[in-house]
């Protein structure tokens, strides 16, 4: 028996013994009249002349459903949670899909509705509220031996369902798949606001110039039902719109201009063409960013060129202009030298003039005390002379030898005696009290 489970590669055909059928497991066993029966666990089956196949299971979870295809073409979808075996001899397949989640108000999902003839319903008959009751009508229709759904008297009633919604197509419903460009998987649930980033789109200039601009675009989705019916594929319709655009644009503007000219388109929505088709197609440009351009190789090249002969160019510039400031700072530093020296002279002229000034002033100072001591000695001479004449002095013999010095004086006063004594001490005493000069009293 084991512990796993066993399913529908698990054959064998039993002349005599028993098997047992596990709980979870379920098996189909045909007797030797070819007659068969299903059997589910937990059993123990005997078996004689028998062939066994235990059944593949499938089970559905809440969010699920199970599509099961009958061998005489019926279709039935069951909502999960629920289990269900694979019998061969009633099924031809079964398989679980999981519901269609619209998550947001920003999910639609695009659904075609087969609608019987038979009704008397037709596309523009029935409203998107309607429609949600044709399942059960077609069914109860069917249930009283109506035409088959897979009949040609069927007509497609198309409706949009937006989110946020967990929906489970019936067996009359097919959810529509979308599938844009070579790089995404096919979808069924619809974003309603696109964003297409990194879009690549060829530029050629007036002055003949190649270039690939960088572009990102928001598209918001208003009526999907529109959008399928214009284009099959969102992104190439807009970036061939976007190619024109830029055909436009290019004719205009020359290679130094493309980045001030789709910035300024990008700021203020100059991308009329795009912006003008893409309403046909039920949608509305939310924006268009430019993120910048990429030369082509003979334009990077010609540009790096002239780059580096620009730099070569800047260089020597800069390297002339360094000299000159060199060259202008010596001439600086050299009028500096002249101009501190020249000062430093000045300086020491000046300092000259004022030691040759105060020597000067100094020999006159010297020579003006000199002059007034020999004028003060004269004047006590003639002082002396005078007091000497008033006492009756012969000046002729005083004077004679001409010296006049206080010796001589002292001769002849000594000569006179007594009264020469007198005359001396009056003298001395006049000289010493600051008399007014004679050296005697009256």
């Amino acid at each position: 028996m084991g512990l796993d489970f066993r399913g529908g590669n698990y054959r064998r055909y039993i002349r005599f013994g028993k098997r047992t059928i596990k709980a979870g497991e379920a098996a189909a066993v045909w007797n030797m009249n070819g007659t068969q029966t299903e059997i589910i666990g937990p059993r123990l089956v005997r078996l004689f002349y028998s062939n066994i196949r235990f059944l593949d299971r499938f089970s559905a979870k809440s969010e699920q459903y199970l599509v099961v295809n009958y061998v005489d073409g019926r279709t039935e979808h069951i909502a999960g949670p629920v289990t269900m075996f694979l019998n061969p001899v009633h099924h031809r397949s079964v398989a679980v899909k999981d519901f269609v989640r619209l998550l947001s108000p920003n999910d639609c999902c695009v659904v075609y509705t087969k609608v019987h003839n038979a009704l008397g319903l037709g596309v523009s008959d029935v409203s998107d509220v309607e429609a949600k009751k044709i399942s059960g009508l077609q069914m109860k229709t069917l249930a009283h031996g109506d035409p088959d759904p897979n009949s040609q008297s069927t007509t497609l009633l198309r409706r949009c369902i937006k989110g946020p919604h967990s929906f489970m197509p019936s067996i009359y419903d097919t959810v529509h798949t979308f599938k844009w460009g070579n790089s995404t998987d096919p979808f069924s649930v619809l974003k309603t606001s696109w964003d297409f980033s990194d879009l690549s789109i060829p530029l050629k200039t007036s002055d003949n110039c190649d270039a690939t601009v960088k572009l990102h675009v928001q598209v918001q989705i208003e009526d999907a039902e529109r959008l399928i019916d214009a284009v099959e594929d969102l992104p190439a319709a807009v970036n061939k719109l976007l190619k024109s655009d830029l055909v436009n644009i290019g004719s205009g503007i020359k290679y130094d201009q493309i980045n001030s000219k789709l910035q300024s388109m990008s700021d203020n929505g100059g991308f009329t063409n795009l912006e003008k088709t893409v309403r046909g197609y039920g949608c509305k440009i939310a924006g268009v960013q430019y993120l910048g351009y990429v030369a082509s190789e003979l334009m990077a090249s010609q540009f790096k060129s002239s780059s580096l002969g620009e730099k070569a160019k800047a260089a020597r510039e800069e390297a002339k202009k360094e000299e000159m400031e060199a060259y202008r700072r010596g001439e600086e530093m050299e009028r500096l030298k002249l101009r501190a020296a020249r000062e430093r002279v000045e300086k020491e002229q000046e300092l000259e003039e004022m030691k040759a000034e105060f020597t000067e002033k100094l020999i006159k100072k010297k020579e003006r005390g000199l002059r007034e001591v020999e004028a003060e000695r004269v004047k006590a001479r003639l002082e002396s002379l005078k007091a000497l004449k008033e006492i009756g002095v012969d000046l002729n013999e005083f004077l004679k030898d001409g010296k006049g010095d206080r010796g001589s004086l002292g001769d002849v006063i000594g000569k006179m005696g007594k009264g020469g004594d007198a005359i001396i001490k009056r003298i001395e005493l006049g000289l010493a009290g600051g008399g007014d000069g004679d050296g005697f009293g009256k």
